[in-house]
């Protein structure tokens, strides 16, 4: 095994399984901790990863008794008041935001200048007017 693939899958295998050896694959174990022993990278890696599985292991909830199961979920639906507080503040800055749009004055340049009518289509009986309507005119031709 070349040194780079040594020391790329130690820091595989302490990515995907954490700090802890106990975790790490039976028949790699032995290899990735002569890896870690030798590299200080992977050292570090190593105790960030097992810091890791400590805030993980201390978010972990205890668990709840068969009688509570309603007084837990309620607790777990129930909207942090921070968050509500948050999502006032984003109503009201909308609001405020939506106000100044509408209400905010138009700057008018100037006078607009007729726009010329090009042709003008006259319909002599109803034959003809789907293809005087549908047909395309010299300048449409070049665009099409």
């Amino acid at each position: 095994m070349t040194g780079f693939y040594f020391y790329a899958r130690a820091a595989e295998i302490i990515a995907a399984y954490g700090g802890d050896p106990a975790r790490w694959p039976d028949d790699e174990r032995a290899n990735a901790l002569a890896a870690v022993s030798i590299n200080p990278e992977l050292r570090t890696a190593q105790s960030a990863a097992a810091e890791l599985d400590a805030d993980v292991m201390a978010w972990s909830q205890t668990p709840v008794a068969p009688g509570n199961a309603i007084a837990a979920a309620t607790a777990a639906m129930r909207v942090p008041r921070t968050y509500l507080r948050w999502a006032s503040g984003t109503g009201l800055a909308a609001a405020i935001a939506a106000s100044l749009i509408v209400l905010a004055p138009v700057h008018r340049t100037g006078p607009v200048a007729p726009v010329a009518v090009a042709a003008r289509i006259v319909v002599s009986d109803e034959s003809t007017a789907f293809t005087q309507v549908f047909t395309p005119t010299p300048d449409e031709e070049q665009v099409l």
